[in-house]
């Protein structure tokens, strides 16, 4: 078994902090971590700066060259299984591990033989981990391999089930199974269609565990002959198309449930899916709900949509993606909560529906697109100025996942720190909006231009309504400051650069000592501001890419 730094030419680290927090993610694989083992293997002695954290992952990761069926290329075919394993037990860190990750992003549909894998690793060890309370299985791969068509079956059943008996024989004490998809933490509603042909090594893991998890991923696969769900879960993830189709399911406790994640809504909550008590639902111990629907209902319902209350009384974090499909005003039933975050994922289409009391007793706003892809071509920038005029208690809100107009007049006054993907942001609009939140100390925008005319090729054209209302609000001559509270200002434009009017706007910002740019754009601001408009403050630069 090959440790995971001989395969890549590490990056080269001299900074601690910056080594473990690049190094070691929730995502993060061989690759990556070999850059520790190659730090640690150069400086010998400097692995007590490293965080403890940094020992706190068993890596077991499977490459193929290849992974292409009856491929006649020169690549090889072949699983090669990397762990670092090694390095942890030459470093006397295995009392540091707290989780156990097998990674296959190939989809090879080979046999896996993870069973021998897991001897090798019985041998080795010699003796359980009883501090790892965590096992992911991250990648596809974990479900494609022994899938092919002349796959043997039951081989490759009696192979899982002896892999995650030795699973379970290592790690007795493991409290969260999951499985992620994604190379980035992003939700996993699924892994494939319900009908599909899938490696059972997941579930038969499950299965043993299945006693003592506090997390569950109710989504596909999930094992067919559960008799009872598990009082003691924390954490529960739906996916409510697949699970309509389970009428063997037992109901679901929600006794110490503090996070649950509803995927693929196609219709009002099945609510009767949890436990009731004395005629109502109580979430008593819930503090993050995520409900995500996917498509239009011909009648829209009140929230919740069941004849019997449904009470949430510790929330303070809500995620909801397409809130108008299937409730009429979800964020109404939740009016005066105070929620620490509230994130919607919606279309600007759909903006006008969100109810006008719904940012009043947020900290943290996330705005965002469910898909990233516009659904029309053309938005109005009324869609998005209803929300920025909304009253509100935001302190730190960010924007995202489509280019939205800056806003021609905000009422989120509270503000401490925004971030903002946007259409244009020039000179004169960015300094109207510096000039509406006296409390900004940070400013985040990632842009497609600074020039007003390249409105027309974006997709709120019609923002030149609002540069007429605003006007010319940066006057260069004046020695009035735009913000007296803003410290740190990045912008990154991906089309044209206003090199004279952010220099301007800069030198109206008297407090800003960091800005972070355009890389290529930093010695010409620089330059500018030195040579032409005299600023003498320090501010330190550094690059966007």
């Amino acid at each position: 078994m090959q440790q995971p730094d001989r395969r890549w030419e590490p990056a080269p680290f001299t900074d601690t902090t910056d080594l473990c927090a690049k190094s070691l993610t929730r995502t993060s694989t061989a690759r990556e971590y070999s850059n520790v083992m190659n730090f640690v293997s150069s400086n010998p002695h400097r692995v007590n700066e490293l965080s403890e954290a940094v020992f706190g992952t068993l890596l077991l990761e499977c490459f193929v060259e290849c992974d292409r069926i009856k491929c006649s290329c020169s690549k090889s075919h072949d699983r090669d299984w990397m762990w670092n394993l090694g390095f942890l037990i030459e470093r006397n860190k295995l009392h540091l591990v707290t989780e156990f990750r097998v990674v296959i992003f190939n989809e090879c549909e080979l046999p896996m033989h993870i069973d021998k894998v897991m001897k090798g690793m019985e041998n080795k060890l010699q003796s359980p981990l009883p501090n790892v309370r965590s096992i992911l299985f991250l990648g596809p791969g974990v479900f494609t391999a022994g899938t092919a068509k002349d796959a043997d079956s039951i081989q490759e059943f009696r192979t899982a089930e002896a892999a995650a008996q030795s699973i379970r024989k290592l790690f007795p004490c493991a409290t969260d199974l999951r499985y992620h998809v994604f190379r980035k933490w992003v939700p996993t509603p699924n892994i494939l269609g319900a009908d599909r042909k899938l490696c059972p090594l997941y579930e038969y893991t499950l299965k043993e565990y299945a006693h003592q998890l506090e997390h569950v991923q109710m989504l596909i696969p999930f094992p067919l002959n559960v008799p009872k769900l598990f009082d003691n879960f924390t954490s529960l993830s739906i996916n409510i198309r697949y699970i309509r189709l389970r009428r063997d399911l037992p109901v679901i406790p929600t006794r110490c449930l503090r996070i649950l994640e509803v995927f693929q809504i196609e219709a009002v909550i099945p609510w009767h899916l949890f436990e009731t008590t004395d005629g109502a639902l109580s979430f008593d111990s819930l503090q993050d709900l995520r409900v995500e629907f996917i498509q239009a209902t011909a009648n829209t319902a009140t929230f919740p949509g069941c004849n019997y209350p449904v009470h949430f009384p510790r929330l303070n974090t809500l995620h909801v993606t397409g809130s108008a499909y299937v409730y009429t005003d979800i964020y109404a039933y939740f009016q005066g909560r105070v929620f620490e975050r509230l994130t919607i994922m919606d279309d600007p289409t759909n903006f006008e529906r969100i109810n006008e009391h719904a940012f009043e007793t947020v900290r943290m706003l996330k705005i965002g697109h469910p898909t990233g892809t516009p659904f029309v071509d053309v938005y109005s920038v009324n869609m998005v100025e209803r929300l920025y005029q909304l009253p509100s208690s935001v302190e730190v809100a960010t924007l995202g996942l489509l280019d939205y107009p800056l806003p021609g007049l905000i009422a989120w006054v509270d503000l401490r720190s925004l971030t903002l993907a946007a259409s244009i942001a020039d000179k004169h609009g960015l300094a109207n909006l510096l000039g509406q939140l006296p409390l900004l100390h940070t400013l985040v925008v990632d842009c497609f231009s600074m020039i007003r005319i390249d409105a027309k090729v974006t997709k709120f054209p019609d923002q030149k309504i609002t540069f007429d209302e605003i006007g010319e609000v940066l006057d260069p001559s004046s020695q009035l400051p735009v913000s007296e509270s803003l410290e740190r200002l990045d912008l990154f434009v991906r089309g044209t650069f206003d090199l004279v009017g952010f220099c301007e706007l800069v030198v109206c910002l008297p407090r800003v000592t960091k800005v972070r740019v355009n890389h290529h754009m930093i010695p010409h601001i620089m330059s500018m501001l030195h040579q032409v408009f005299k600023v003498s403050r320090n501010i330190a630069f550094e690059p966007l890419s």
